[in-house]
């Protein structure tokens, strides 16, 4: 699960880096593109369910509120591989 998150999150840095014309234009849309929705939206900061409802709503939409979940799941819960 992690692999097809950063392959997503790699994939649009690249597109990110493609778009941009100097490196530092490129670091500062991938820090407000990417890590600004994700670190504060995803439930690693505040919890969803302390959000306005229309927020709750836009956190489906981001890719690191179930990248936070299996890392709970993991960390937290100590839920491994099951076979």
């Amino acid at each position: 699960m992690a692999a097809i998150f950063l392959t997503g999150a790699l994939s649009l840095g690249i597109v990110i880096s493609i778009l941009a014309r100097t490196q530092l234009l490129a670091s500062q849309l991938a820090m407000v593109v990417t890590f600004l929705p994700s670190f504060l939206l995803s439930g690693f900061v505040y919890a969803i369910d302390n959000m306005p409802q229309a927020i709750q709503v836009m956190t489906y939409f981001i890719p690191a509120t179930y990248f936070v979940t299996l890392l709970k799941g993991i960390y937290l819960k100590g839920v491994g591989l099951r076979f």
